[in-house]
């Protein structure tokens, strides 16, 4: 991508939509883990290292682990979905490889006046990302469409006097 990282997207067939539109955007490799061995596309493409850094968004239990093993020694892991329950973690693999462990949730205004820093220089366009924009009076009909996970990211405007 644009620090000459090679990103890979994963996501479920659900996702497909997703995939595409990060893949659209420069992802290097999309990843559908219910068609795909993760484990072994990430060995082919790091030459059996691993990836320097993961970033855990789905918050599924079961991707904890393929993400642990996924990560070269030294990594990091970053978890940024919330899983709302306790997770078996394959601790043994972290001690080994001595991976770097980080939780992010939430934001903070600094964190903001950043993202607007980077959004006024134009370098990024987001506007594949939004694949809906609906009036508040449709909120139903945005609802079914996150539901159906056949979207990229949903817009809502307030249209109320």
């Amino acid at each position: 991508m644009r620090k000459g990282c090679n990103v890979i997207v994963t996501g479920t067939s659900q996702d497909l939509t997703r995939l595409k539109i990060a893949k659209e955007l420069g992802a290097h490799t999309i990843v559908d883990v219910f068609i795909e061995d993760l484990q072994e596309i990430v060995e082919e493409l790091t030459e059996g290292v691993g990836v320097d850094i993961a970033v855990e968004c789905s918050g599924a239990p079961s991707t904890v682990n393929a993400v642990i093993k996924a990560i070269k020694k030294m990594g990091k892991y970053i978890q940024v979905g919330i899983i709302g329950s306790d997770v078996e973690m394959d601790m043994d693999s972290i001690l080994y490889k001595q991976i770097q462990l980080f939780g992010s949730y939430a934001h903070s205004m600094k964190t903001w006046e950043k993202v607007k820093k980077i959004l006024s220089t134009n370098k990024i366009d987001l506007k594949p990302i939004i694949t809906d924009v609906f009036p508040l009076s449709q909120w139903e009909r945005a609802f079914e469409i996150i539901e159906s996970r056949e979207c990229g990211k949903v817009l809502m405007y307030y249209d109320f006097e």
